[in-house]
C-alpha cells in the first residue's frame, strides 16, 4: 500500500485496481435498482431492435446502465451531465431510453 498523498497518483497509474467491476456493481443493487437496471436493459434492446444494432451493448454498455440507476434522479439531463457514460452514447440514445424507460416504469 502506498502512502496517502501517493494513492491518487497511483490510482491514475493503474486504474484497473480501483474501477469497480460490472459484477461488483450489481451485486450492490438495491432491490429497486435492480428493477430499474431491467427496465432499462428493455429499454436498450428495443432500441437496439429498432435501429438494427446486432449489440445491444453498442447502445449502452451494462456498466453505463448500473451508472443510470446509482443515480439519485433518472433524467434524461443527468445521464448527458454523466461523464463517464460515452458522450456519444449519450448524445444519440439518452432521449429514447428515458422516453422507453417513462412508459416502461410503474407509477407511484
Amino acid at each position: 500500500k502506498y502512502p496517502k498523498k501517493y494513492e491518487e497518483k497511483y490510482k491514475e497509474l493503474q486504474p484497473e485496481k480501483y474501477k469497480e467491476t460490472v459484477e461488483q456493481m450489481k451485486n450492490s443493487l438495491t432491490e429497486e435498482q435492480k428493477s430499474v437496471f431491467e427496465l432499462l436493459r428493455k429499454c436498450r434492446q428495443t432500441i437496439a431492435d429498432e435501429d438494427i444494432i446486432r449489440q445491444n451493448y453498442d447502445v449502452f454498455s451494462d456498466k453505463e446502465l448500473l451508472l443510470m440507476c446509482n443515480m439519485e434522479e433518472l433524467t434524461e439531463k443527468k445521464i448527458l451531465e454523466n461523464e463517464e457514460i460515452k458522450k456519444e452514447r449519450k448524445e444519440k440514445y439518452a432521449k429514447r431510453l428515458m422516453n422507453g424507460y417513462k412508459g416502461m416504469a410503474p407509477t407511484v
